[in-house]
């Protein structure tokens, strides 16, 4: 795609100094992996990118693997971040893995899917083609979060969950959809690492450093540059 493209074909992320170093944002349709220390920012950088969304209409599909719906739901609130009226018009579905992976009884609700395992890709991958399909037809810009990675790797495969992302990146593409992969850095082998940077289509990367979070972009396809090191602070 190239750094030409129109401000119109980029998604912002919600932190406005990323933004404006790559371009007005990613490009429309890519898939990028959100990497740094388990303790960092990525889980509020991840609220954002979804709220930002949210606040110009786009639809959003956000998997948790760590924590409940209802955890991550409350977490919008905390950040001062309302998702009501989205749960309310269908914009906004919580995809959970974690629930029955670990036999809690939950409540049926309409903005929350319920995966019957973190093992059950098959099943997983249903849920989200119905979803993309629904959003599809409503003719909405599609955000697609994936909270977190890193758990899906220790209850899977590497070459099982190799498989599993070819095909749901693929997906994602196909739909324009932009889709946003939280991983643990030095949680897993570095080569789970190095196998998620060559499926992806871009980096973010985070640090800590003096007390604060740094974040900067590694560039791949279409942003073909890697960005200074960023401080990050909630816009």
């Amino acid at each position: 795609m190239g750094e030409e493209l129109g401000r119109n074909d980029r998604v912002a992320t919600g932190f406005s100094s990323l933004d404006e170093a790559i371009g007005g944002g990613l490009p429309r349709g890519f898939n990028v992996l959100l990497v740094g220390p388990p303790i960092s920012s990525k889980e509020i950088f991840s609220k954002k990118f979804t709220y930002t969304g949210i606040l110009q209409g786009d639809a959003c599909i956000f998997t948790t693997t760590n924590r409940t719906a209802e955890e991550q739901e409350r977490e919008f609130s905390e950040l001062n971040m309302s998702i009501d009226e989205a749960k309310r018009d269908g914009r906004i579905v919580f995809i959970d893995m974690f629930s029955r992976t670990i036999g809690l009884e939950t409540e049926e609700l309409p903005y929350i899917r319920r995966a019957s395992s973190i093992m059950d890709l098959s099943g997983y991958n249903v849920i989200v083609r119905d979803l993309l399909k629904g959003f599809w037809m409503r003719h909405k810009p599609v955000r697609f979060v994936f909270d977190t990675l890193t758990t899906l790797f220790t209850y899977n495969k590497p070459e099982t969950v190799s498989r599993f992302l070819h095909a749901l990146f693929g997906r994602l593409r196909a739909s324009r959809s932009n889709g946003l992969f939280l991983f643990d850095k030095e949680t897993h082998p570095q080569e789970v690492e190095h196998l998620l940077i060559t499926l992806v289509d871009g980096v973010l990367e985070m640090k800590k450093e003096g007390g604060g979070d740094y974040i900067r972009y590694l560039g791949r396809r279409g942003v073909s540059f890697t960005t200074d090191w960023l401080k990050y602070q909630m816009d």
